[in-house]
């Protein structure tokens, strides 16, 4: 009986290095995966903070370039203004000059009155002899023609 007892003691000593072994092979495999899916998370999590600060670096980025057009806008808009502005507050202050200049002089008034009035004639008398050569070249095209039709 002490020898069976002895046998059924060694089997149970042998299949529990048996079950530790395996345990031990278990563990192992168990810390393998372990590491295996931490390692990837923390790919993940890297992956993920990255993707993350390169989405804000494009949003701080665009806002960024909102705000510069933005003012850039601005300072067009402004210019322009101030552009259109101008030739107004050019054209009184020389209005304005001259008012007061030919308030002063009056005769320069009236010599200026006269050149002006001298200019548009000239422009006037030069439009219409513009307009009486154009008139001689269509009637002599109308010539022509009632030539080459024979109408004459």
């Amino acid at each position: 009986m002490q020898q069976k007892f002895k046998s059924n003691l060694q089997n149970i000593i042998t299949e529990c290095e048996q079950l530790k072994d395996q345990n031990a092979s278990f563990n192992l495999e168990i810390s393998n995966f372990t590491t295996k899916y931490r390692i990837r998370f923390s790919n993940i999590i890297k992956r993920a903070q990255t993707e993350e600060s390169k989405k804000m670096q494009e949003e701080k980025s665009l806002k960024m370039n909102i705000k510069l057009h933005n003012y850039l806008c601005k300072q067009i808009i402004d210019s322009t203004q101030y552009n259109l502005q101008r030739p107004n507050r050019k054209a009184q202050k020389y209005k304005l000059q001259e008012e007061t200049f030919f308030d002063r002089n009056p005769v320069l008034y009236l010599k200026q009155q006269l050149q002006q009035d001298k200019q548009r004639s000239l422009k006037l008398s030069l439009q219409a002899r513009h307009f009486s050569i154009q008139q001689q070249k269509f009637v002599q095209k109308l010539e022509n023609y009632k030539d080459f039709i024979g109408l004459k």
